[in-house]
């Protein structure tokens, strides 16, 4: 107020006029009410950008936090599978540190989940338990939380030379051999160099075992990494995959049956009935015997593989039969690796002694040629050129059954061949006119349409044309 008085005074003096005065008071007295205004909007202001730092979706606080967090349970899941510190073995000190530190980490929640808690003697097998699990939970949580492994985790080619190396050196090298169908190179320049970033980065993050777990599993799940080999009488696919399976899970029971669990479950999804559609039984004891093998330091040979691969086979096409084959989603190499188990079956039949067993099979055979023509002329082609091609003794066959196969035995002069050999097409086109064999051809084809979701041939007519009538 004395400001203001004299102000006035001063005004009156100099004689500065009203106007002026009421400037000079109203930009002195005026920002004392702009006071209230300022504060609040400087608390605003402050407010939001706390809220920002501490929001859960944008904010540095919470980010932080989460990636501390991230980084806690890694590491976490990297001690509790044995891989704490990198670069342990089974010998040094690092590798028995590691070890030290997981069966600490898992002893005591294994130790009471078992139920053991008062059975001191198995406390170490409850233990170890413990650990495989542990790296079951990791391999789970990586395929659906890992971005790094997400970019590749479909790629089965690199995740086949993932689990079947150690470290960056080796899978170099391993992806620098590599060749596409056409026989360039797969990787080279920076497209290796990227690939070898890429694997090296996931493999750090994990431990060892749940890591070449996930990437054999992973390498089964695409359909293409185990391809059929070049020469034809080789079939070991199947028995290759499952020796890779071997030595993700060679001293780990349980990592060995859930390996076998889903792999079974994904190579079929994948088109590979050939490697995936024999029994758990079967496949599981194929793979214990290449763990046995493994654990005893003896060489697995290329006559154990294509033995595990002709085992897987039979199981399957005996459990599953030819009808499982047509359906749209087989990749052609499982057709081509089972086609030796489909002419076994025909050999099978006729070495049983049983004509009508034989003539079961030439049905059976017909019925997936005919399916496989209208669902892939392709894939009948490899049947044609690897099963149908095939032949027969006419020697070997009982009399009924040479009289069943006239029409195929007539020659062109109007006698009968009774030496020399037929095809199995031949067989079959033989005996297009057998009642017993129409209705046979006929259940087999019903059968192979319902499992291929289309609608069987109407009762009466024949099944897709084909070569073999």
């Amino acid at each position: 107020m004395e400001h203001i008085l004299y102000s006035i005074q001063f005004a009156d003096a100099l004689d500065i006029g009203f106007l002026n005065l009421f400037v000079q008071l109203t930009a002195y007295i005026v920002p004392y009410f702009l006071i209230p205004a300022a504060l609040k909007t400087g608390m605003g202001a402050f407010s939001a950008l706390t809220g920002m730092l501490n929001d859960r979706s944008r904010g540095f606080f919470d980010r932080q936090r989460k990636f501390r967090e991230g980084q806690r349970q890694k590491y976490n899941e990297r001690a509790r599978g044995g891989n704490r510190f990198a670069g342990g073995t089974k010998t040094n000190f690092r590798g028995r540190l590691n070890r030290g530190i997981s069966g600490g980490l898992t002893a005591p929640g294994a130790i009471l989940d078992s139920g053991n808690t008062f059975k001191p003697n198995n406390w170490r097998a409850a233990t170890r338990v413990g650990m495989q699990n542990a790296h079951a939970l990791e391999i789970e949580r990586n395929m659906k939380e890992n971005q790094a492994y997400q970019s590749w985790m479909h790629d089965d080619g690199l995740n086949k030379a993932a689990s079947k190396t150690r470290n960056a050196a080796e899978l170099r090298s391993y992806l620098s051999e590599m060749r596409n169908d056409d026989g360039s190179r797969a990787y080279e320049g920076q497209a290796l160099d990227d690939a070898v970033n890429r694997v090296e980065n996931v493999r750090r993050s994990m431990s060892t075992p749940a890591f070449q777990a996930m990437t054999v599993r992973q390498a089964g799940a695409g359909g293409t990494a185990y391809k059929t080999a070049k020469d034809a009488t080789k079939k070991t696919a199947a028995g290759e995959f499952w020796l890779d399976v071997a030595r993700a899970s060679k001293d780990d029971d349980a990592m060995a049956s859930y390996l076998v669990a889903n792999g079974r479950s994904e190579t079929v999804k994948a088109g590979r009935m050939d490697t995936g559609g024999a029994g758990f039984g079967t496949t599981l004891g194929v793979v214990n015997k290449f763990r046995e093998k493994l654990r005893n330091g003896e060489e697995v040979t290329l006559a154990d593989i294509e033995e595990a691969t002709k085992t897987i086979h039979k199981d399957v096409y005996e459990g599953q039969g030819g009808a499982s084959l047509v359906h749209s989603s087989m990749k052609p190499d499982s057709i081509k690796e089972l086609a030796p188990e489909m002419v076994s079956s025909v050999q099978d039949a006729q070495a049983s002694g049983s004509d009508k067993q034989f003539t079961q099979s030439l049905a059976s055979l017909a019925a997936v040629y005919d399916g496989m023509q209208g669902s892939s002329p392709a894939k009948a082609k490899i049947v044609a050129d690897e099963v149908l091609s095939k032949t027969i003794d006419i020697a070997t066959l009982s009399p009924e059954m040479k009289a069943r196969l006239q029409p195929a035995l007539l020659q062109s002069d109007g006698s009968y061949q009774f030496s020399g050999t037929i095809t199995y097409q031949q067989a079959i086109d033989g005996l297009r006119g057998n009642s017993d064999f129409k209705e046979m051809r006929r259940e087999y084809a019903n059968e192979i349409a319902q499992r291929a979701g289309q609608a069987p041939p109407e009762p009466g007519s024949e099944p897709n044309p084909s070569p073999l009538g």
